[in-house]
């Protein structure tokens, strides 16, 4: 993604609002890795523990918990979150 297509991205977030227009030209030009993900891909799963801010741009995202159902290992959905949500 270059850096055109991420400040269009970022420029309706809500999270960068108070971002100066430098302060977003400042963003885009770091070296911030920005990941796709597709549909059936976990960002990070539960127990794991990471470091990173994630900023979701597009798409949507379900968060899930682990269960046990009848001895059957399942994803149950607690919460879904749409664009601009971080995490």
């Amino acid at each position: 993604m270059d850096r055109g297509q991420l400040l269009e991205l970022i420029k309706d977030i809500s999270f960068f609002k108070s971002f100066t227009l430098e302060e977003r030209r400042y963003l885009a030009s770091t070296d911030c890795a920005v990941l796709r993900y597709n549909s059936s891909e976990s960002i990070i799963n539960e127990g794991d523990t990471d470091n990173a801010l994630f900023i979701l741009l597009k798409g949507k995202v379900a968060v899930t918990k682990n269960t046990l159902d009848h001895a059957e290992k399942r994803k149950k959905i607690v919460a879904k979150l749409s664009r601009g949500a971080v995490f």
